[in-house]
């Protein structure tokens, strides 16, 4: 009778053993693939839709070439959570012409419009820029960094490189 009832105790013990294995392989399955999902939408975060460049020329008071970047807010509050907006600027001394274009999530980027903008002032440190909306353009005359401020006060830099940009949302990711 003893033989019988530690025959059953191996079988219940075996039993419990191969509950708790599942158990754990279904964890670690379950963790595994929370890690993929998120690194999906880390890796689509800070990747950018567009290319982004700076081949700007700057000579006296004249800027020539083009620029393409992601437009941040200063103020966080202000970007918009499901949207990217990124400004590709072709400059040809006094004018330069401006194309926007969106990428909300889930959808490939759209070009949205074309806007001219005009030189209305030089300093010594920036050239400034203005489109038909009032919006200001400035171009750092040492750097070629761009920033902007708009008509309703807003203020917005163009950050111009995939580098700048991956930092940017990478902070943004970690600060959520």
């Amino acid at each position: 009778m003893n033989f019988s009832k530690i025959k059953e105790y191996k079988k219940e013990v075996s039993f419990t053993v191969i509950i708790i294995g599942l158990l754990i392989v279904i964890g670690i399955l379950v963790l595994k693939n929370n890690n993929y999902k998120y690194d999906l939408f880390y890796y689509h975060q800070i990747v950018p839709d567009i290319e982004l460049y700076n081949g700007l020329s700057i000579k006296g008071g004249n800027v020539t070439g083009e620029v393409s970047g992601f437009v941040t807010f200063l103020n966080k509050d202000d970007q918009p959570k499901d949207l990217k907006q990124y400004y590709i600027i072709n400059f040809k001394g006094e004018s330069a012409s401006l194309k926007e274009v969106i990428k909300m999530r889930g959808l490939p980027p759209k070009n949205i419009g074309l806007t001219s903008l005009e030189k209305v002032r030089e300093t010594t440190e920036d050239i400034e820029f203005v489109d038909e909306f009032n919006n200001s353009f400035f171009v750092v005359k040492d750097s070629g960094a761009i920033w902007m401020i708009g008509s309703d006060g807003d203020k917005t830099v163009l950050f111009d490189s995939e580098y700048s940009y991956r930092d940017l949302m990478t902070k943004r990711i970690r600060s959520k």
